[in-house]
């Protein structure tokens, strides 16, 4: 078998062909992308910055700070760790005195040297998680299935005649009717009647809980942030699951998503 592809082509499709140097260059440019971003974005800040400082005696170190979060935010953790490592070592060579040296003799100095490393470190750490409950909220959002009018068994005032018959093809031929359907959204909050959605009957801590499940937060650290043990976490999440008629933190989330919960 022989494979002639057109440079860019990444799968093999009938008539189609997989080129193999694509396939292997693709993590390499990704990384050159990652890490290239790192390196101009700290130079630009670190050339900026000293010819800022002929109209000031104390070097600032906003712009490599700047650096940092856009390094981060467009491309990820990795780039913005390297980019705190540049401008670190940057503002101590070109900013901070002795210029043209790493070491660092004055104290203030080596204070907003450890301020600003610091500082990097929270903000990149907070985007990255910022960025990482987006991505498992899109993924969520995503899976949950989208059916056509009259594919779960039942169909509005204004049903066209094909979404009627298609209801009652499901409901004859033993899939979702329905009453199950109903059952299905009451369980998952979606009723418009007068009763309270699931997540009202829970009490102040279960509600507690129930906040933190759904921001993506592990049991360990539910119990931190409350002063709880992961035992008695763990009681309050079964009973929040049995009142809502759930089974997983999956289905919490996607519960939260539906009804608007999450910021």
């Amino acid at each position: 078998m022989s494979y002639r592809g057109s440079p860019g082509s990444l799968t093999q499709a009938p008539g189609q062909s997989l080129d193999f140097d694509a396939v292997a260059w693709a993590p390499i440019l990704a990384a050159l992308w990652r890490y290239g971003l790192s390196a101009a974005t700290v130079g630009i800040g670190l050339f900026v910055s000293t010819h800022l400082m002929a109209f000031s005696d104390r070097a600032n170190l906003f712009l490599l700070l700047l650096a940092v979060i856009v390094c981060t935010y467009y491309g990820g953790l990795g780039s913005g760790l390297v980019a705190i490592v540049l401008a670190s070592a940057g503002a101590a060579y070109f900013l901070l005195h002795p210029i043209n040296s790493l070491a660092i003799h004055n104290v203030d100095d080596l204070l907003r040297w450890m301020f600003f490393v610091g500082t990097s470190v929270v903000i990149m750490l907070v985007i990255w998680r910022q960025q990482k409950s987006q991505q498992i909220a899109n993924r969520l959002t995503s899976a949950v299935p989208r059916s056509k009018p009259g594919a779960d068994g039942s169909v509005g005032k204004k049903a066209q005649p094909s979404e009627v018959i298609r209801a009652g093809e499901t409901v004859g031929g033993g899939q979702k009717s329905a009453r199950e359907t109903v059952g299905q959204n009451l369980a998952m909050g979606l009723n418009t009647g007068t009763s309270s959605p699931p997540h009202e009957t829970l009490s102040n801590r279960e509600d507690q809980v129930f906040r933190l499940l759904i921001t993506g937060k592990g049991m360990t650290a539910i119990a931190t942030e409350l002063e709880l043990s992961v035992t008695t976490v763990s009681t309050y999440r079964a009973r929040i699951l049995k009142k809502m008629n759930l089974t997983n933190n999956a289905e919490v989330i996607c519960y939260a998503i539906k009804r608007g919960l999450l910021d």
